[in-house]
């Protein structure tokens, strides 16, 4: 398995969340199962905990901005009932009850999203953009869809805001919260897109016209780099610039169905008021 460069650091906030939330497995598979890309690729799953070496390489590096790092947060059980109260009866009536719409529900517990990253963090929105709720069946080794080909697409870099290369550092961060009844899993690679690039270039490939051809030309010349999974909890939260990572989501094998709500947010470059906790492997 190769070795972890330097990238991303993991900012690990909350008196539930511990550094072993994070695991590592030795690469990518191809997934070639119906209703999944062509190109579709996943983590070979021979899951296992940090080494001293790796630990130190993703944490060792003190808080980051959002742009450069991945943080794991707990948003606390008063909000996941919320969650539960407020969003969750519009799954079993269909989307269509009494009351406020989805719309506004989703609006709603967006600001208290919002609300509790900064009460809690220190952690200011700038500015806000869509909020949505999204359920997968368990069993689950990638939840990235594109509706407009009916598949699933594996490791993936997102293209929201259509950004260049050069840019991908100001785009947009996710917030996805467990809002379901079980552990369900962010996989994603601790390179930023410009390390990619670099990284690339390094063995002579030109700069990729896509987010697509960027992550096929890298998993092609890398397969064995290590693709890392942050285990997300119910009332867990993570910080991602999804547009900035390659990355992906994968579900329980608990048989229960995986309810997340997803924000984006431009977050202000702020420290948090909550250190990192104790826990390195």
């Amino acid at each position: 398995m190769a070795r972890l460069r330097p990238g991303y650091t993991v900012n690990v906030l909350g008196e539930t969340v511990t550094q072993d939330s994070i695991l590592i497995s030795s690469g990518i598979r191809p997934l070639r199962e119906r209703g999944h890309a062509a190109n579709c690729v996943v983590a070979r799953g021979d899951w296992r905990a940090l080494n001293g070496e790796e630990a130190a390489s993703l944490f060792g590096g003190g808080f980051q901005a959002p742009a450069q790092s991945l943080s794991l947060l707990d948003l606390g059980q008063d909000l996941l009932a919320e969650s539960h109260h407020t969003l969750l009866p519009f799954l079993a009536s269909g989307g269509a009850r009494p009351g406020p719409s989805l719309a506004e529900a989703l609006r709603s517990f967006q600001s208290k999203v919002t609300r509790s990253l900064r009460e809690r963090y220190g952690v200011t929105a700038e500015t806000t953009g869509a909020a949505d709720m999204i359920v997968h069946q368990p069993d689950q080794a990638s939840t990235a869809f594109n509706p407009g080909a009916g598949e699933f697409l594996g490791l993936h870099i997102d293209t929201h805001q259509r950004l260049p290369f050069g840019e991908r550092t100001g785009a947009m961060t996710l917030c996805s919260v467990n809002v379901g009844f079980a552990d369900r899993y962010l996989d994603f690679v601790n390179l930023p897109v410009s390390s990619l690039l670099r990284h690339l270039a390094g063995r002579g490939i030109a700069e990729p016209e896509s987010s697509s051809a960027l992550k096929d030309a890298f998993f092609t010349e890398f397969p064995d780099y290590p693709v890392l999974r942050l285990v997300l909890r119910p009332g867990q939260a993570y910080l991602c610039v999804t547009q900035n990572t390659i990355h992906d989501g994968a579900t329980n094998h608990d048989g229960v169905p995986d309810v997340s709500f997803l924000t984006l947010h431009r977050l202000a470059q702020a420290v948090p008021r909550v250190p990192a906790v104790a826990g390195t492997p």
